[in-house]
Formats: C-alpha cells, sequence, structure tokens
C-alpha cells in the first residue's frame, strides 16, 4: 500500500513538472518576436540560486525566499523551418542532424556558462 502510494505520488509530481515545462515552452513560444520567413528571435534567462529559508512570528512561520546569485540573459534564435515528417531514410536522418546540431549548440553555451560561472 505504502509502495502504490508513493507510486502515485512519483506519477502526481512529474505530471506536475510536466505541465509547469509545457506551460513554460507556450509562454516563450508566443513572447518570440519574428525577424525573417521561418526565423524567431526571444530571450531567456537562467538564474544560479539558493532557498533559504526564514523563520518569522517568533519562529511560528517558515518563509522561503529564493536568493539569485548569478543571472544569465541570452538571446535564443529559433529557426522555425517545417520539418520532415516522413519515414524514409532520408526524412527520419535529416530530422536527426536537426536535433543533433540543436543539442549541440545548446550543449556549448551551457558548457561555456558553467565554466564562467565556476570561476
Amino acid at each position: 500500500d505504502n509502495l502504490s502510494g508513493g507510486a502515485t505520488l512519483h506519477s502526481t509530481l512529474e505530471y506536475d513538472v510536466d505541465k509547469k515545462v509545457d506551460s513554460s515552452i507556450t509562454t516563450f513560444l508566443t513572447s518570440l518576436s519574428q525577424i525573417g520567413p521561418e526565423l524567431l528571435s526571444g530571450g531567456l534567462t537562467l538564474s544560479f540560486f539558493e532557498r533559504r529559508t526564514t523563520r518569522q512570528l517568533f519562529g511560528l512561520v517558515n518563509n522561503e525566499e529564493k536568493v539569485v546569485w548569478e543571472q544569465w540573459h541570452l538571446r535564443v534564435l529559433v529557426n522555425n523551418t517545417p520539418r520532415p515528417v516522413g519515414d524514409d531514410k532520408a526524412a527520419v536522418m535529416e530530422r536527426e542532424r536537426i536535433q543533433d546540431t540543436a543539442e549541440g549548440m545548446l550543449r556549448s553555451v551551457l558548457a561555456k556558462i558553467f565554466e564562467l560561472a565556476g570561476n
């Protein structure tokens, strides 16, 4: 019984996180500006923070605050060119190429941020 309750809690938390991610993506996409036929521009903020708990009202109330210690504002360009949707080998290879390129670019930017933030 305890195990199934834990699984339900995990599923609920996972669903909540998925919902928040989907909502954030939708908000981000609606904030982009058209700068070309299939090119959109916008920005993201990457924040590094710690959570601090403080007690108030003679220790009866705990208040948690988020203390940001570093923030990065990233300019983002989104290529909105339609992706190939077929199941043929060429379409699959092109989707993989697009995905690999995007992941590589993101990995490179994040590695640079973590390198600079660590110094």
